[in-house]
């Protein structure tokens, strides 16, 4: 009976775990390429024995106790972690790289040639200031510049509405991940409580294939229970809490003119903090590292609009007006001119208006004075400044009246033909405020743009001072504006101010190349150590075969040294 009940077994448990063995084995070596793959190993342990009738015990040979995924919880996280890393540094390694083709520094095509296009083109007015053929390409020159601006501006919001774009998938792929999340819980928990001490291997492989990619997407933190459901956190909020997932959705707001996604939880609409991760690296390049090119952009199209018009604004064309409106309009005529909506704030100060009688020659000056000093609740408002320029004309030229114009803007022009009228020096900058004998319209790289009168007039382009043949003394002034250190550029001209720019964006790019490297190279030593533990190499599972085959062999063969045992007491 002991060949029968314990050797027979002793061997049919031999086969068994062997068997058992090489599937796990061959499962391995199949699933080698396998991503998210853990590799698997069979615990075999020695069966209980039982007492011989000599005293000793026997044991009645090996149990397959349990097929255990190779996987460490903390390592995991360290690589799910790093992977977060990479993506949020790959995403804004590559907007950067985006951004610097944007602004094509270095073409024939970029701003700095623009700017310095135009530049040139004045200094050529400068040197012949009669000529209208070279207004004209001063003109067109310019032209260029605010097409440029305007490019390269409409080309960062469209970037910034791409990044969104992919702002809305991202979080639409994280609701589709912890969605899937829950449920595996749910089939991964059932199967391990109908078969106690068993692992739900597949169904863990495929989870942790999701946990990898939700981490990519978003810094996930896990947390597994006793039952085998993991919790998986963005910081302290919940996005899957056992078999139950909590969704991310997005607010839409307005800003600097592009509609962008903020994320949200569904059900509280409390704001997500984003740790890590691709949809981190989007938010963070679209709202961070774009607006400040934006916002640069913008600081230095509205200086150069302003200080360029400022000095243009004082001085004389070839040509006079007989009318001219304002680009720029008030919220309120009777509003202070400080506080009325304007683009560029006027100060006190004083400008002057120049009449000219056609059929004498004769040209008289009249000064208009502006007060916004805060004091004595006289500040000049856009009715009080018709009124100031009808007063100062009134007394030599009835003729030539200001008014508020369409829009609430300033109107000034003559009813009889031989009077026409020029601009001098404005110390105020109302007329630059106002839009009135102004190269520029616009007030940001939105709508920077040549202003249609000079257009269509080049005549008008105030490259003189005094009206004089040959003047070119403003021409001096507008060229000499492209290197003034300008304080609301922080001391740097124009001109710097563009180069630091481009300069920053470099600096910004190549510093996210090597945030990306740097995170690469963390991911790669993490992978390594998770590969060494649960990664399969096939020259250790082809040992294995070998020991598990020849154990198989080895029962095989004891199983018939028994039979034929067996056998002979039968024969006897």
């Amino acid at each position: 009976m002991g060949l029968i009940n314990t050797s027979l077994q002793i061997g049919k448990s031999g086969i068994m775990a062997h068997a058992l063995a090489l599937d796990v084995t061959g499962n391995n070596i199949a699933n080698a390429a396998t991503e998210g793959y853990a590799r698997q190993a069979v615990d075999l342990k020695s069966a209980l024995g039982i007492k011989t009738r000599e005293g000793p015990y026997l044991g009645l040979g090996v149990d397959a106790d349990a097929i255990r995924r190779l996987s460490d919880i903390y390592l995991e996280q360290r690589l799910r972690d790093a992977r977060s890393g990479v993506e949020s540094a790959k995403v804004q390694d590559e907007v950067f790289a985006r951004l610097e083709g944007v602004f094509n520094e270095l073409s024939e095509n970029d701003l700095s040639t623009a700017i310095n296009d135009f530049f040139t083109a004045l200094n050529t007015l400068q040197s012949r200031p009669e000529e209208r053929s070279v207004r004209r390409a001063v003109v067109e020159s310019a032209l260029t510049l605010t097409e440029a601006v305007r490019a390269l501006r409409g080309d960062l919001d469209t970037l910034r509405t791409d990044i969104d774009a992919e702002v809305r998938s991202a979080v639409d792929n994280v609701n589709a991940i912890t969605a899937e999340i829950a449920n595996l819980n749910v089939e991964i928990s059932q199967v391990e409580a109908g078969s106690p001490g068993q692992s739900a291997t597949a169904l863990r492989d495929r989870r942790d294939v999701l946990l990898n990619e939700l981490s990519e997407l978003i810094q996930a933190r896990v947390i597994e229970h006793d039952n085998g459901m993991v919790s998986v956190f963005d910081g302290s909020d919940p996005l899957v809490m056992m078999d139950h997932n909590f969704e991310l959705d997005v607010e839409t707001r307005v800003d600097r003119g592009v509609q962008v996604a903020d994320v949200v939880f569904a059900d509280d609409r409390r704001p997500a903090i984003l740790r890590g991760g691709k949809l981190e690296g989007l938010v963070a390049a679209r709202d961070q590292g774009l607006t400040a090119f934006v916002d640069s952009l913008d600081t230095w199209a509205a200086t150069f609009i302003e200080g360029f018009n400022r000095i243009h604004a004082s001085g004389r064309g070839l040509d006079r007006f007989s009318d001219v409106i304002g680009t720029n309009g008030v919220s309120d005529p009777n509003a202070v001119l400080s506080d009325a909506g304007l683009p560029f704030t006027p100060t006190t100060g004083t400008f002057d208006i120049n009449v000219t009688n056609t059929n004498t020659g004769e040209t008289t000056m009249v000064r208009v004075h502006v007060d916004l000093d805060g004091f004595g609740g006289n500040d000049t408002t856009l009715a009080d400044l018709t009124g100031n320029i009808n007063l100062a004309l009134g007394g030599f030229f009835p003729n030539v009246q200001a008014a508020v114009g369409p829009g609430n803007t300033l109107e000034i022009s003559s009813t009889v033909p031989e009077l026409e009228f020029s601009f001098g020096s404005d110390t105020s900058g109302v007329l630059t405020a106002l839009g009135i004998n102004t190269f520029f319209t616009g007030a940001d790289a939105t709508g920077i743009a040549v202003n249609d009168v000079v257009d269509a007039n080049p005549g008008l382009i105030a490259a003189a001072l005094t009206g004089m043949p040959g003047d070119n003394a403003n021409a001096t002034n507008l060229i000499e504006f492209q290197n003034e250190p300008l304080a609301a550029l922080s001391g740097a001209s124009v001109e710097e101010y563009y180069q630091e720019i481009v300069g920053t964006l470099g600096i910004k790019a190549a510093a996210a190349q090597d945030r990306h490297q740097g995170a690469v190279a963390i991911k790669a030593a993490v992978e390594g150590q998770r590969e060494s533990l649960s990664g399969v190499s096939i020259d250790e599972e082809a040992v294995k075969l070998i020991r598990y085959q020849s154990g198989y062999a080895a029962a095989a063969r004891y199983i018939s040294v028994v039979d034929e045992l067996i056998q002979v007491i039968l024969n006897m």
